[in-house]
């Protein structure tokens, strides 16, 4: 009997695991200016919250992008607080 619980338990971690893998693949990606027009910001004003830690940007190569769920989360903190804030 434990030993039936025990691979029912391994493969409900493996099907969890796969889940959170898929869902960090089909995250979408932005560019500098996507993320900008997203945000609703000037191409200045999104590189000064960039400079400042304010948004998270991944390098890839050479380029940097911006995770929808870091664009989303400073989008939601202008729109509650009216500035960015580095807090989640």
């Amino acid at each position: 009997m434990l030993l039936k619980f025990d691979e029912l338990l391994t493969a409900r971690f493996s099907e969890l695991t796969k889940s959170l893998q898929q869902k960090a693949q089909a995250e979408i990606i932005y560019t500098r200016q996507d993320a900008a027009k997203r945000l609703g910001f000037s191409l200045p004003t999104f590189d000064r919250y960039v400079k400042d830690g304010l948004i998270n940007g991944y390098k890839i190569g050479s380029r940097t992008r911006y995770k929808e769920s870091d664009v989303l989360h400073a989008l939601h903190n202008i729109k509650k607080y009216g500035r960015v804030s580095n807090e989640k």
